[in-house]
């Protein structure tokens, strides 16, 4: 008996082994964003928002924007937001949460929000434009991607709808706020 227990004791430390190896050549442990994370369902990174939830994430994070990065961050992640992909030159940082509130994607130039499209989307964000920027004014589809649903002109930039396919048959519905300058000068 003794015997056998020494033997699985043996076996289970070989076991371990590979485990030490690999702690031995990671150089920190992994963040509590990326532990969070990592429980987020690839479904859930652009979920079935509602076309209330579209608007007013839209409405928080893009037209009410902070004024840097940093601030933009920090209020993404008091609202329980955790950035998905960082930013970087050729592309915004992304951010996620586990619920059902729009994906957000942000950087100097770019603010969207976006979600699995439903019926209503569409017609919440033309009603809100119209009520938000009563001066915009509609952009013709002549020259714009061929995802562009619709655009409009306003003061300091331009509001565009996408839809895409997204993974298999379902397709997502993203309100972007693009504006020219950057936000640092």
């Amino acid at each position: 008996m003794a015997a056998l227990r020494h033997s699985m004791r043996r076996r289970a430390l070989a076991g371990l082994a590979p485990l030490a190896v690999v702690a031995a050549c990671s150089d920190a442990a992994p963040s509590p964003d990326r532990l969070e994370l990592a429980t987020i369902p690839r479904w859930r990174e652009v979920p079935k928002s509602t076309p209330a939830q579209l608007v007013a994430a839209f409405d928080r994070f893009c037209t009410d924007r902070a004024p840097d990065m940093d601030a933009q961050d920090a209020k993404l992640r008091a609202a329980g937001y955790l950035p998905k992909v960082r930013a970087r030159a050729d592309r915004p940082a992304l951010y996620v949460v586990d619920d059902r509130r729009p994906a957000v994607a942000v950087s100097d130039r770019i603010c969207a929000v976006r979600a699995i499209a439903r019926t209503g989307q569409r017609e919440r964000v033309n009603r809100y434009v119209a009520d938000t920027f009563p001066t915009a004014r509609a952009l013709a589809r002549d020259g714009l991607s061929r995802d562009v649903e619709q655009a409009w002109a306003i003061d300091g930039g331009m509001i565009a709808t996408t839809r895409n396919l997204w993974v298999g048959n379902v397709t997502t519905y993203t309100v972007t706020l693009f504006t020219p300058d950057s936000r640092d000068g």
